[in-house]
């Protein structure tokens, strides 16, 4: 009965999408698995809403990154506002993906079709043929009449002597030595910056397990396990949020996954696409505690970038266990969020 009106729900939905915003499509087929990623690019930041919990979708300037959370689910759809545009999406699950990017900006160029060339009398002869590199020009032995294989970007004029080539590719691997090594450079100092990042917030996390609890009615008790709520503190552009786990039961809660989302407080079609948005966490303490012991308490601290909601949103918290039925969540209110104390 419950599938019957999810489907007809989603039919509603599309349709009233359609009317309202004048825009329609056929809804492409993608294809995510567990253990690889699939990337979609737009053209503005995106909004969504995925049918299933089974697929696992974050969003990251401008693109949407999609994986399978278990093996084998079942096909299902996903939303997505990008601007004042909707994209539908059939999502399946495949164990081989061909195709990881799918390019919504119409930005993306293909690289320019290589070409063959033919060496007559030390000048290089171009006749177009695909799917081949430079890396084929690497000799000064060359014969009168030998065909060798370079790509067309390396190629300016239409005839160009062997030396020239040469001195070009040279240039070449010297200007990418000079670009490895920036990059490389560039990669140090964000790992740098990281560190210290990383730094500051073990600091302030230690702050805040000891601070006094500023809330008191943000939780759940489920089968014995309660989940909740006991501090949420501002620093600079940083929450950071301290969930206490107690298990008075008699059997271990073992962790499967934790997740932050905004959402709307009631859910409206109009707004389907941007109910549903997932808030990435930029440091936990304790992140390695994977399991609630029988009889124990346990203690964690998110770190999240610092923002608002209105008051019909919510930041919606969750807890799975592995092969148990004890999911937990809870809600912080746009009141919670604005009514935090400085660490």
């Amino acid at each position: 009965m419950f599938n019957i009106v999810s489907k007809f729900f989603n039919i509603i939905l599309i349709i009233n999408l359609f009317i309202t915003t004048g825009y329609s499509q056929v809804p492409d087929t993608i294809e995510v698995s567990y253990h690889k990623s699939i990337y979609l690019f737009f053209k503005e930041e995106v909004t969504f809403d995925v049918g299933s919990e089974d697929i696992i979708v974050k969003s990251a300037d401008k693109k949407l990154i999609v994986q399978s959370r278990i093996e084998n689910f079942k096909e299902t759809n996903m939303i997505v506002q990008s601007g004042e545009k909707f994209y539908m999406f059939i999502v399946r699950y495949s164990d081989d993906i061909k195709r990881m990017v799918y390019d919504y900006t119409g930005k993306m160029v293909q690289p320019e079709e290589p070409v063959k060339v033919k060496v007559v009398g030390k000048e290089v002869n171009k006749t177009r043929l695909p799917n081949i590199s430079l890396s084929e020009v690497q000799s000064d032995s060359l014969m009168d009449g030998q065909e060798v294989i370079v790509d067309s970007g390396y190629l300016g004029s239409e005839k160009e002597s062997i030396t020239d080539l040469s001195d070009k590719k040279k240039h070449i691997d010297e200007s990418n030595i000079v670009y490895d090594r920036s990059i490389e450079e560039l990669e140090r100092l964000k790992q740098k910056r990281l560190d210290s990042l990383m730094l500051i917030y073990k600091k302030n996390c230690a702050k805040v397990k000891d601070k006094k609890q500023n809330i008191f009615d943000r939780g759940m008790i489920k089968s014995k396990m309660v989940v909740w709520a006991t501090g949420i503190y501002v620093d600079s552009n940083e929450f950071y949020l301290r969930i206490v786990y107690e298990n008075s039961s008699r059997v271990n809660y073992d962790i499967d996954f934790e997740k932050f989302t905004v959402r709307n407080i009631r859910r409206g079609i109009k707004q389907y696409a941007k109910q549903i948005e997932e808030v990435l966490p930029l440091y936990v303490s304790n992140d390695q505690l994977k399991i609630i012991e029988s009889g124990s308490k346990r203690v964690k601290i998110f770190v999240l970038k610092k923002f608002t909601i209105d008051k019909d949103r919510k930041l919606h918290y969750e807890i799975w266990e592995v092969g148990g039925e004890r999911k937990i969540g809870f809600d912080l209110l746009s009141k919670d969020l604005l009514n935090v104390t400085y660490l």
